[in-house]
């Protein structure tokens, strides 16, 4: 219980201290004009993800739901779809703005938000099938990507143009990272968990 609850800390605590540490250390040796617009872009793209989020995990622990259906990952396909239909429109339709950094890679804001979008019920349940540890390991890995983008970007100074293409494909790789749950089975295997 004690690991679990660390784990969940842990997973919550490092992607905002990697953060902390890779815009500090960006603040430090790039331009702040464009860093600045190179975070604004990331935190449109955490905009389109909150609005499809709908919440997958917490709907799955109603027991009327749970009895109906064996998984609610179709509704992460939805978020996925919704999410980056908006994170792209916005992003070409503010260009003219130059408020946000523009990617040079258009697939990048496909990329980042289908993945991510389809991370929502798998997050949850491995969370409640007691697998906090391997969220724990992702989150590091996101945290520690996010450091070393700064330093790939600070390095090679050719590779600056590419820090909103960086970003998201971080993003892009915290979702694909997550397995995907939901069979029945495992599902039942949920059931007898939350039960004893």
């Amino acid at each position: 219980m004690k690991k679990d609850f660390l784990y969940v800390v842990l997973a919550s605590a490092l992607p905002a201290l990697g953060n902390f540490i890779a815009v500090a250390v960006a603040l430090r040796h790039l331009d702040p004009d464009w860093l600045g617009k190179s975070y604004a872009l990331l935190a449109l793209f955490y905009v389109a993800i909150d609005l499809f989020n709908f919440g997958s995990p917490r709907i799955f622990t109603i027991d009327r739901i749970r009895s109906r259906v064996s998984t609610l990952i179709f509704l992460d396909f939805a978020s996925a779809a919704g999410s980056t239909i908006v994170f792209a429109s916005l992003t070409v339709w503010l260009a003219r703005t130059c408020l946000f950094a523009q990617p040079h890679y258009f697939w990048t804001l496909l990329a980042a938000p289908a993945c991510y979008g389809l991370s929502h019920f798998s997050l949850g349940m491995l969370r409640l099938y007691g697998r906090s540890g391997l969220v724990c390991a992702i989150s590091t890995i996101s945290a520690v990507s996010r450091i070393a983008v700064v330093w790939l970007v600070i390095a090679k100074q050719a590779l600056r143009p590419m820090l909103p293409d960086l970003l998201l494909l971080v993003e892009a790789a915290y979702g694909a990272m997550m397995p995907r749950y939901g069979a029945r089975r495992q599902c039942a295997s949920c059931r007898l968990r939350v039960i004893s």
